[in-house]
């Protein structure tokens, strides 16, 4: 937190002083004004020991092979000052890994261990299963722009969140499941990068932006996980909520109207 605290201090100064360099003031009259935005997100990470089980025709674990999802959600950007905005968003992601194929088994240690060491498979399957999780979560923080009036406007973010993570196994159009549960996980988000890019009325654009890093769920169990009375329990090793690596656009329109200059 004290970290967060520091970073907090660096974001509203350097807005204060990008905004003290500006050469056109006596020209320039900011209008305080807010954005709402459409996302689409690509998300990128590892897995993690967390996979109850995985094909038996696979060879190589799952742990440590990386994964691509998507997101999208909607976000509310609130420029109070010249080069400093309130920022929301609201965010569902999505990932998922098949556990067994139709009319085969699944495998692992846990189920090894839940045989009583006597088989390391479970099945068959009358359909293809999947180990799903599913994010959806808000994010509340602060933008701060490195220009702000023309139509290209780089920025850079921080932001907290918090977050419910569902995960289980289900069938391949999430009819039925195979077990399933539920977390709660809250983070900070410090690496966040972008630029928006409005039309010459400011009135529409896009945001492109880049961000790192992802919040940690533990220690949670998947009740009645492929057999009915089994729990699987994650150790502590744990799994990112989604992926670290996350690149994204967002379709943005100006809800205020646009800033006015005069002499």
């Amino acid at each position: 937190m004290k970290n967060a605290g520091l970073y907090l201090v660096f974001m509203l100064f350097s807005s204060l002083y990008m905004q003290s360099q500006t050469t056109d003031s006596l020209y320039y009259k900011f209008k305080t004004h807010a954005t709402i935005g459409f996302d689409l997100i690509l998300h990128n990470g590892i897995w993690g020991g967390s996979v109850p089980a995985i094909p038996i025709e696979n060879t190589v674990s799952i742990s440590g092979t990386p994964y691509y999802g998507t997101a999208f959600g909607i976000n509310i950007n609130y420029h109070f000052l010249e080069n400093l905005s309130l920022y929301f968003d609201i965010n569902k992601y999505t990932r998922k890994t098949p556990v067994a194929y139709q009319n085969s088994h699944a495998s692992s240690d846990w189920i090894f261990e839940k045989t009583d060491y006597n088989s390391r498979e479970v099945g068959p399957f009358d359909e293809d299963v999947f180990y799903n999780v599913n994010t959806t979560g808000f994010r509340l923080g602060l933008k701060a722009y490195l220009q702000h009036k023309k139509t290209l406007q780089p920025w850079f973010g921080f932001y907290w969140g918090y977050y419910s993570v569902y995960h289980g196994i289900y069938n391949k159009d999430n009819t039925k499941t195979y077990g399933n549960g539920y977390d709660y996980v809250s983070g900070l988000s410090y690496i966040n990068i972008g630029v928006d890019i409005f039309n010459k009325s400011k009135n529409a654009g896009i945001s492109l932006f880049y961000e790192m890093g992802a919040p940690v769920y533990r220690n949670y169990d998947i009740e009645n996980c492929l057999v009915t009375g089994w729990t699987f329990h994650d150790s502590g090793e744990g799994e990112h909520i989604f992926g670290y690596n996350r690149i994204g656009i967002s379709l943005i329109f100006n809800t205020s109207k646009k800033n006015k200059t005069g002499k």
